[in-house]
């Protein structure tokens, strides 16, 4: 019997601190229970009336810094690749300055930090457009390009990789128009040559089509006003190859799309395109006067 009642107590005193301290769990767990509970309906109550904010914003909170700023636009399948953009400029900013002398006037007109899409409206004048207008633009570049262009050998390839998507110059297309939409809702900013086709030698400013306009007014985001200046002497219209002669561009103030109420959109768009036209016309050259800028 002795030896039956020393085992009990070496078997009692080997298992008695294993339950003490399960006790001890299991009592801060229900302490803690019991905490959240009460903090539970204190912080439902404070809610209700309207004393601290609610569950997601405390856990998100929205700085005044990061509201400011413009969000990353959603990479769509069609997106391009924002390394081959950054590679592209580190090289282009260079080898511009070197062949064509180039100049940047009213940087400060770029808004690099503005939430939402943003339409780029140019005067155009060579292929090499694009190029030029972007590598200052620190946003996320998409291109209405010629439907022919995005079908020649290397080039079509490549500037669809850099963000160009197709457009017919005669009958332009719903298909182009609905990619224009998404891809400026998406918080991308477009480049659109408004007058569809390269200006001659001469450099005259042509005919401004109303398509830019309207786009901008449909997705509901601003227009930056852009003029491209001694690209005619480079490579206009029935020109093969392009020459190294000095090119100018210069940014304006952007132009904010803000329809009247009571005026129709058609002529809402007719008199901001004559607008846009004036602005961007590359006539009249107030270089001389504008602040300069190298790449």
């Amino acid at each position: 019997m002795r030896s039956i009642s020393q085992k009990r107590r070496k078997r009692d005193s080997f298992f008695e601190p294993m339950e003490r301290g399960h006790l001890a769990r299991k009592a801060r767990c229900v302490a803690l229970i019991e905490t959240n509970s009460s903090l539970r309906s204190s912080n439902a109550s404070a809610f209700a009336a309207g004393r601290m904010p609610a569950l997601h914003d405390r856990i998100n909170p929205v700085s005044s810094s990061t509201a400011e700023t413009a969000p990353k636009p959603k990479l769509t399948n069609d997106a391009p690749s924002p390394g081959l953009i950054k590679f592209c400029k580190f090289w282009l900013r260079p080898l511009f300055k070197i062949l064509w002398r180039l100049e940047y006037h009213n940087l400060e007109n770029i808004p690099h930090d503005r939430p939402g899409g943003l339409v780029v409206a140019s005067n155009h004048q060579t292929y090499i457009d694009p190029f030029w207008i972007g590598v200052p633009i620190n946003r996320p570049l998409r291109f209405l390009a010629w439907d022919k262009a995005c079908k020649w050998f290397i080039i079509g390839p490549l500037i669809r990789k850099l963000g160009a998507f197709p457009v017919n110059l005669d009958r332009g297309g719903k298909d182009s128009y609905k990619t224009a939409i998404r891809v400026l809702k998406e918080g991308h900013t477009l480049v659109i040559f408004p007058e569809g086709s390269r200006e001659t030698a001469e450099g005259k400013l042509l005919p401004v089509k109303q398509g830019t306009v309207r786009i901008a007014l449909e997705a509901g985001v601003s227009i930056l006003p852009v003029t491209i200046r001694g690209g005619n002497r480079v490579w206009p219209q029935q020109q093969t190859l392009p020459r190294f002669s000095k090119v100018h561009i210069t940014y304006h103030p952007l132009l904010e799309v803000n329809r009247p109420e009571g005026m129709e959109s058609r002529a809402y768009a007719a008199v901001l395109t004559e607008e846009l036209g004036k602005i961007i016309d590359p006539d009249p050259d107030p270089v001389s006067s504008a602040t300069d800028a190298s790449v």
